[in-house]
C-alpha cells in the first residue's frame, strides 16, 4: 500500500459505505452477514483488521436479486458494479463502488476501470449439490470460465507463459457478458435445490470457490463493528475455522495482504 495512505480514514470512509447499504437492506428487510476478513476483524477486533482496507459482506442469492432492485437508493454517490448493469465488468461478484468522494483509488484495477475508489465487496451464496462429485464438476467448470473471462479483460495480457498469453487474446474475441451469462447459468443451476452447502464465487484468477455448509449461517446475529453493529452468521466460529483455521491469531507482518490503495493525487477535501 502506498505510505501516504491513511489506512484508519480509509476504512472509516469504507465503513461508511457498509452502513448506507445496512439502511437500505434494513428498509426492505434483506439480511445479509459480514464475510471474510470483515468478519475476523468483527470478531478479533470488534472492528477492521488493522490493516485491512476492503469490506466483504454475504447474502443468498436470493435477497441479493432483492438488494439489486434497490440500490439505487443509495444515492448518487454510489455505483452497483455487477456485469448485467455494466456489460464488460471484470468480476463475477457485484461491488457497492462509492463514485464520490474518491480519496483513495484501488490499483490493482487501474487498468481496466475508471471506477476504482472505495467498494464493499457483496458475495452472493449459491447453492451446491449434495453430492461432492458435482460439486467439484461444478465449481471446475466455473473456475475454467472465469479464468477465461478475466484473461480477456487484460488480466492474462502480460503472463509469462506463452499459453496463457494466446488463450487472453483468443478470449478478447468472446464478449464478457458471454462469459459472466455462463457462469451465472452454472452457479444458480442448483438453487432451486437446496441442500446443506453453498458457495461464494471469488473474482480473481486464482480464487477458489469458497464452499462452506449452510448450517454455519442462519439467522444472523449482531455484533460490534467499529461504531456500528453488524450482522454475522450464527455459526462464524465454526465458518471461520474452516477456512482460516485459528483465526484468531494474529499473522505475522509477512502475511498481512491487502489491496493496496493508493491516494488520488487529484482529490481535494
Amino acid at each position: 500500500m502506498d505510505e501516504t495512505v491513511d489506512i484508519r480514514d480509509l476504512q472509516l470512509a469504507t465503513l461508511q459505505i457498509l452502513i448506507d447499504i445496512q439502511t437500505v437492506c434494513r428498509r426492505h428487510k434483506i439480511p445479509f452477514y459480514l464475510g471474510y476478513g470483515t468478519l475476523i476483524g468483527a470478531i478479533r477486533h470488534q472492528g477492521f483488521i488493522p490493516w485491512d482496507d476492503d469490506i466483504d459482506i454475504m447474502m443468498t442469492r436470493a435477497d441479493y436479486e432483492r438488494f439489486y432492485a434497490v440500490w439505487e437508493e443509495l444515492g448518487p454517490d454510489y455505483l452497483l458494479q455487477d456485469w448485467r448493469r455494466l456489460g464488460d465488468f471484470w468480476a463475477y461478484h457485484p461491488k457497492v463502488r462509492l463514485l464520490t468522494p474518491k480519496p483513495y483509488l484501488d490499483t490493482l484495477i487501474e487498468d481496466v476501470t475508471d471506477n476504482n475508489g472505495l467498494f464493499v465487496d457483496i458475495f452472493p451464496l449459491d447453492y451446491l449439490p449434495q453430492a461432492d462429485s458435482w460439486r467439484q464438476r461444478m465449481m471446475a467448470r466455473f473456475l475454467f470460465i472465469n479464468r477465461l473471462a478475466l484473461s480477456a479483460k487484460q488480466f492474462g495480457h502480460h503472463d509469462p507463459r506463452r499459453l496463457i498469453r494466446a488463450l487472453s487474446r483468443l478470449a478478447q474475441l468472446i464478449p464478457m457478458a458471454w462469459f459472466r451469462q455462463a457462469m451465472l447459468r452454472g452457479s444458480t443451476r442448483w438453487n432451486t435445490s437446496p441442500s446443506d452447502w453453498v458457495v461464494a464465487y471469488g473474482a480473481t484468477v486464482s480464487a477458489l470457490p469458497n464452499v462452506m455448509p449452510l448450517a454455519c449461517f442462519g439467522e444472523p446475529i449482531e455484533l460490534p463493528f467499529e461504531s456500528v453493529q453488524m450482522p454475522v452468521p450464527s455459526g462464524y466460529d465454526a465458518l471461520l475455522r474452516q477456512e482460516y483455521g485459528d483465526y484468531m491469531q494474529i499473522p505475522p507482518e509477512g502475511q498481512r495482504a491487502n489491496h493496496g490503495f493508493r491516494r488520488n493525487p487529484d482529490y481535494k477535501p
